[in-house]
């Protein structure tokens, strides 16, 4: 039985986007469906709503508000 689907689960890592992209050029190639699973961490979603959360980005070290808006 051959595999007519490609599927990937995908969630806010940064590492997302470049697996995706991944999953379909290796659909096309094989000439396969992609389908894609976004999962979504509730947890951080209630978190973000808090008004005292912050976030630190970890590459330039800024502190900024987290936004429940951008995690949507």
């Amino acid at each position: 039985m051959a595999t007519e689907r490609i599927v990937i689960a995908l969630d806010l890592d940064t590492g997302a986007r470049p697996a995706l992209e991944l999953a379909a050029t290796l659909a096309a190639l094989l000439d396969r469906e992609l389908e894609a699973l976004f999962v979504q961490d509730q947890d951080l979603l209630n978190l973000a709503a808090l008004p005292f959360v912050s976030e630190i980005d970890r590459l330039s070290g800024v502190s900024r508000h987290l936004d429940p808006g951008t995690l949507e």
